[in-house]
């Protein structure tokens, strides 16, 4: 219900939905000005979610809250209601690439939903509502066992400090999302953008 909401409120304080990739693309390239992200001069915003959660994408009853729209449905029913207003909306879901990790997780903090799969994401990216990034192999999740963090250090990233943990969240990651979801993902590592003049 409140994303639906906000997705109001922006268009009605006259923000630009735009692609996340769109806006670090702009800030990897330097750029000082939004013509480039909004041709028509409003103001812009990119929206995000982490974890990649099924809600992102399906509609789905919880156990304790009931039936939930997802992301996707909400922004299909506002561009059925105002057609013309956000040609660009999209949303970027940082997806956690390890099917061991997102089990995990969905045990000890989503109470066993089996609610973070992977078989939607490449359904997802062709969509052009929802764009499938990298939020790392694990998250290093405290509900995981073991992390790729070397001590088990978990929580955060600022742990993640050697190449060969740095490369599991990095390439690896993206290498299985891409398997997964038929686009290697562009966020979560370094864009391919030329550099700032």
């Amino acid at each position: 219900i409140a994303f639906g909401e906000d997705l109001r409120s922006l268009d009605d304080a006259g923000f630009a939905v735009v692609p996340l990739l769109a806006v670090a693309h702009w800030v990897c390239a330097g750029r000082r000005d939004f013509n480039d992200l909004s041709p028509d001069g409003r103001p812009v915003v990119a929206l995000s979610c982490d974890d990649g959660t099924d809600y992102d994408w399906l509609d789905l009853k919880h156990p304790a809250h009931g039936a939930q729209q997802g992301f996707a449905q909400t922004m299909r029913t506002f561009h059925r209601d105002r057609p013309q207003h956000q040609p660009h909306l999209s949303m970027t879901s940082f997806v956690i690439a390890s099917p061991s990790a997102r089990r995990q997780i969905d045990a000890g903090a989503m109470g066993g939903q089996g609610a973070l799969n992977d078989d939607w994401w490449a359904a997802a990216n062709d969509s052009g509502l929802l764009a499938i990034e990298s939020h790392g192999w694990d998250h290093n999740h405290p509900t995981v066992s073991p992390v790729v963090q070397r001590s088990q250090r978990t929580g955060d990233f600022f742990s993640i400090d050697t190449f060969a943990e740095c490369d599991m969240h990095v390439r690896a990651s993206a290498q299985f999302i891409e398997s997964r979801a038929a686009r290697r993902p562009q966020l979560g590592h370094r864009p391919q953008v030329a550099p700032p003049h």
